[in-house]
């Protein structure tokens, strides 16, 4: 958890501005937060909270529970251990996927024709089964999904592709687009589709005609062949038939310049659709006349946002295609419509290497009175490589802009341009005290990047970090935390401030050094100096900082672990969360923070919950206390349960390790609220694979949040493979797994009812999973081929409906022992 090594050099000042704002509002917000004695545990959870986890990779075992549960009764669990497999991109890992393309329920076919659309092209040997649920007579709602999936797998055999065709016609247009796109990319059969799209074009109604004509536009040569036929569209009296013409002539590219003049034509065109495709056409066939290259231009005074738009990105793609497009547009730059003006300079920027030469035009709209044209002004020059760079100078005149963006703008620019900063430092860091917080955040960023160009504004850095103003301060410890390397130069003048008499300020000081991390380790010798100041807020932030330098240091662990044992609540707090992120010994440390699980503040064993989970595995020895600690705490009361769900999480960081302690998490899946229901479904996983004696707890609790009951079934997968009897079980007890048979057999019939009689006191808490226990047990207790040797089970079933007063089914029950003792 230490401050990772992040050391930009001095030419990429600003280079990562927009991609840090967000990582500056977090640890703002943290700071901030850390003003609060007793808020630390709650900040860095936040920030652990905020930043998310990528998903991992399903391991083999979970693989192979996956495949065992697209056996389940419940057609949800299947549904779910499907999706979850598609994700591995095997079709190999979902047994019996052809015949699941087939299935007689359409919520699991459509879920088996998403896992082919997530495979691609490895799912395509599944394409005659996907081929099933287009035929007309199948369920509507599967078309789109089946589609989709062939769309997915690309290269199609050739006895395939006359059922794409058919869809062309298909009367949902998203299937119609989806066909298009699947034909596209199987050119090598224009043979067979050409002819189709053709006699579309010909014979079909204007949505038919514009299928056909999109479908040939994709084919390359091969619909190239018949581009004076498409051309001839651009007279039809349908304008919707004349934009389809164009767009297909403007998907051959440069091939259509022929036609460029017809095209050119439906720029007067009265539908402004149609003027839109005419635009885009003109834009891909690239290399047009002057005189359609200056019609195109002409739309950047439309007043219609979006031919606007499509003109700007055609006459970029023209620019590139040919030279002197630049010259004819550049005029533009000089209209009174300040959004011709951005649009020009956004054409200029787009046509790159060939409109260089105006970047000195481009650098004359800095200085123009509207904002958004300074603020494109700027961008565009940060487009043109050395052209724009040549005007730094007058962009850095811009970073006082008296519109904030526009400052913004600038800094950002001339940091992506990896101009030296080192003279506007004094400027950038006034920008700190902006009213203007994406000022604030634009400045910060940059000076963080500018390591030792910074020079002698770091002393004013540090004379903000003495301000009363908790934001500036914020920023500026933002500031040091994200400099990387270079902070450490600076470090020692950071440390002045713990000789200051306010302890406030020696405080800032600490959290300063802290968030330099490991570069501020030449200074660790003052920090451990202040773990004796008389103030015990000073003592808890030298403890933390000294834990975020990282130090696999053995005498510091120790020193910090004496700090466990301090009278302060504060302190304790700040020496769990310190020894969590050293580097190195990670049992010991585990072993040293596991106590703290016993602390007699809530904040103080709550920390030590997440710090137990972020050591992980290392720490799986004190599981059984972390999962002592669990089972302290009680979701009913409103205060314990962001401790319950943390510790949970924890238990899970520790990963397989953690495994014996699953029966306290499977016990979790009973509380009062979702969230920690769901947690602890989320925490099994990680810790599995488990016994599956857990497995009949596990089933009970399906009936604890019925709308999730599909989700906490699945889990029983994630057990190790249990035996018969436990599969027995796994059929038929919980929600979903379908109905007790007419008649079983003696075996089965008491693995069943031996599983439901063991989850029975599980559900003194839940009317409902009680109710449905009932109906179940007096099912198999029917259904069951019993003899004299099964009677003390049957017993035991009357007793237990009988102690929950369910009298006509004990009856029931009873009158069953009597017929079996005969």
């Amino acid at each position: 958890m230490s401050v990772p090594e992040c050391n930009f050099g001095q030419r990429s000042a600003a280079a990562f501005t927009r991609h840090r704002i967000l990582p500056l509002l977090l640890v703002c917000t943290a700071a901030l937060l850390l003003l609060n004695p007793l808020s630390v545990g709650a900040a860095e959870k936040i920030l652990s909270l905020s930043m998310g986890s990528e998903k991992k990779p399903l391991a083999e075992w979970e693989i192979e529970g996956l495949k065992r549960a697209l056996s389940d009764p419940d057609e949800k669990v299947r549904e779910k251990a499907v999706s979850e497999l598609a994700g591995t991109g095997d079709p190999d890992n979902i047994p019996g996927l052809a015949a699941l393309l087939t299935d007689e329920n359409p919520a699991m076919r459509k879920t088996a024709l998403g896992a082919v659309g997530k495979m691609g092209a490895s799912s395509a040997k599944f394409a005659p089964e996907v081929i099933v649920s287009l035929k007309e007579n199948e369920d509507k709602s599967l078309r789109y999904p089946a589609v989709t999936a062939l769309a997915g797998m690309g290269r199609l055999q050739r006895s395939q592709i006359p059922v794409v065709i058919k869809l062309l016609g298909d009367k949902d247009g998203l299937v119609r687009a989806k066909a298009i796109q699947i034909l596209s990319r199987n050119r090598e059969y224009a043979d067979m589709i050409v002819p189709a799209a053709l006699d579309m074009m010909r014979k079909g109604s204007p949505e038919e005609k514009v299928t056909g004509m999109s479908v040939l536009g994709k084919m390359g040569p091969e619909g190239l062949k018949h581009s004076a036929e498409i051309a001839k569209m651009l007279g039809s009296g349908t304008s919707f038939v004349r934009a389809g013409g164009a767009a297909a002539l403007g998907d051959f590219g440069s091939s259509s310049k022929p036609y460029a003049g017809d095209i050119a034509k439906l720029l007067k065109d009265k539908n402004s659709n149609t003027v839109l495709q005419a635009i885009k056409a003109l834009g891909r066939i690239g290399d047009i006349t002057d005189e359609q290259t200056m019609q195109v231009a002409g739309f950047l005074e439309s007043k219609n946002s979006t031919l606007r738009g499509s003109a700007v990105k055609a006459l970029g793609s023209i620019g590139k295609a040919k030279s002197g497009t630049a010259s004819l547009i550049a005029r533009y730059l000089r209209s009174a419509n300040p959004q011709t003006r951005i649009g020009t300079m956004t054409a200029l920027g787009d046509i790159g290497k060939n409109a260089r030469e105006y970047a000195p035009d481009i650098a004359e709209l800095l200085k123009d009175d509207s904002p958004r044209v300074r603020l494109s002004a700027i961008k565009t020059l940060g487009k043109m490589g050395d052209a724009g760079k040549s005007e730094a100078g007058q962009i850095k005149k811009l970073v006082t802009d008296k519109n904030t963006t526009v400052g913004s703008e600038a800094l950002s620019t001339l940091g992506d341009m990896g101009v030296p900063l080192g003279d506007s430092a004094g400027v950038i860091v006034s920008m700190l005290e902006s009213p203007d917080r994406k000022s604030q955040v634009t400045a910060a960023t940059v000076l963080a990047g500018m390591g030792d160009e910074l020079g002698g504004q770091a002393s004013e850095l540090v004379a903000i970090l003495k301000n009363r103003n908790p934001k500036q301060r914020s920023t500026v410890l933002y500031i040091f935390s994200e400099m990387g390397a270079p902070s450490r130069k600076y470090a020692p003048q950071v440390a002045e401030l713990l000789n200051d008499p306010n302890p406030a300020i020696r405080i800032i000081g600490l959290k300063a050094l802290g968030g330099m991390g490991k570069f501020a380790d030449g200074e660790t010798g003052r920090m451990l100096e202040c773990l004796k100041d008389e103030d015990v807020e000073v003592r808890a932030e030298a403890a933390s900082a000294l834990g975020k330098t990282g130090s696999g240091s053995k005498e510091l662990l120790d020193t910090l672990s004496g700090l466990l044992k301090d009278e302060s609540a504060r302190i304790r707090l700040a020496a769990v969360g310190a020894i969590a992120r050293l580097g190195g010994h990670p049992k010991i440390r585990a072993e040293r923070i596991a106590p703290m699980l016993e602390d007699e503040k809530p904040e103080v064993r709550n920390l030590a919950a997440v710090a137990l989970g972020e050591i992980g595995p290392d720490a799986a020895s004190e599981a059984p206390r972390l999962a002592s600690y669990i089972e302290s705490l009680d979701d009913a009361n409103r205060t314990e349960i962001t401790p319950l769900i943390t510790a949970l999480e924890s238990l899970g960081g520790m990963g397989h390790a953690a495994s014996g302690e699953t029966g306290t998490v499977a016990r979790a899946l009973y509380a009062n609220k979702d969230y920690v229901r769901m947690t602890a479904r989320k925490t099994l996983r990680e810790i599995g694979p488990f016994s599956p004696d857990l497995i009949p707890l596990i089933l009970g609790a399906t009936y604890s949040e019925p709308k999730a009951a599909s989700d906490t079934r699945l889990l029983v997968y994630f057990a190790e493979p249990p035996s018969g009897s436990g599969q027995a079980a796994i059929k038929w007890v919980g929600i979903g797994s379908g109905k007790i048979p007419a008649d079983m057999d003696r075996t089965d019939a008491g693995e069943v009812l031996g599983a439901y009689l063991s989850n029975w006191d599980l559900t003194s808490g839940n009317q409902k999973a009680r109710e449905a226990f009932v109906e179940q047990i007096a099912a198999v207790v029917e259904a069951g081929e019993w003899t004299r040797e099964d009677l003390p089970l049957l017993k035991k079933a009357q007793d237990a409906l009988a102690s929950g007063q369910f009298e006509s089914q004990a009856n029931a029950v009873n009158e069953k022992i009597g017929r079996v003792q005969g």
